[in-house]
C-alpha cells in the first residue's frame, strides 16, 4: 500500500471585512504504476476550527500524462509504437474520475534519431452541496484510491528502442470562508 499526500495553504482574496476566502491545496504523485496497481493517498480533512471556518467547495484536478522516447535505426521498417497509462480514482467507495494517457503511433523509421512523444489527460471533481462537503469536513485524514494501469509496447520488436513511463497527479483543493 502506497500512501502519500502533501499539504499547502495558499491564501486568497478578502472578501470583506468580516469574511476572507482561502484555500488549502494538497497535492501528490503516484509514480509506481504497476505495483501495487491499488495505491491509497490520504487527504487531511477540512478542519472548520469550531465554526470560524466554513467550507465552500471541494475541487479535485486529476492529471494522466505518458512520456516515451524512441531512436529508429532508419532501416525503414515502421514501427508501432504504443505506450498508455489509465487511472481511475475512487472514494468512499464510489469512482470519481479516470484518466487515459495515450501514445498510440506508427513511426516511418526512415531516417536515423530519436524523438519524444507524450500525451496527457485531465478530470476536475467539484463538490459544492452540503451532503457532499460534509464528508470532506473533520479532523485527521480520509483517503482516495487509486487503481492504475501502465502498457507499453512495440510492434515489430526490436527494430527501434522505445521507452515510456508516466504519472498520475492529483491536487485538492477545500475553498472556505474565515469568520
Amino acid at each position: 500500500m502506497h500512501r502519500l499526500s502533501i499539504l499547502i495553504f495558499i491564501p486568497a482574496a478578502v472578501l470583506s471585512s468580516s469574511a476572507q476566502a482561502d484555500t488549502i491545496v494538497q497535492t501528490g504523485t503516484i509514480t509506481d504504476l504497476n505495483a501495487p496497481p491499488f495505491q491509497y493517498v490520504d487527504i487531511t480533512l477540512f478542519d472548520t476550527m469550531g465554526g470560524t471556518n466554513q467550507l465552500n467547495f471541494v475541487q479535485i484536478d486529476f492529471l494522466t500524462s505518458t512520456i516515451g522516447g524512441y531512436t529508429t535505426d532508419g532501416s525503414g521498417v515502421p514501427v508501432h509504437i504504443f505506450a498508455q497509462l489509465d487511472a481511475e480514482w475512487v472514494r468512499n467507495g464510489v469512482s470519481l474520475a479516470t484518466t487515459q494517457a495515450l501514445i498510440d503511433t506508427i513511426v516511418p523509421n526512415t531516417n536515423k534519431g530519436s524523438a519524444t512523444v507524450f500525451n496527457t489527460d485531465t478530470e476536475q471533481v467539484i463538490f459544492d452541496q452540503p451532503a457532499d462537503l460534509a464528508t470532506w469536513i473533520g479532523t485527521g485524514t480520509t483517503f482516495m484510491g487509486a487503481s492504475t494501469q501502465f502498457q507499453v509496447f512495440e510492434d515489430p520488436p526490436d527494430i527501434i528502442f522505445f521507452g515510456a513511463g508516466g504519472t498520475v497527479r492529483y491536487t485538492v483543493t477545500f475553498c472556505y470562508t474565515r469568520r
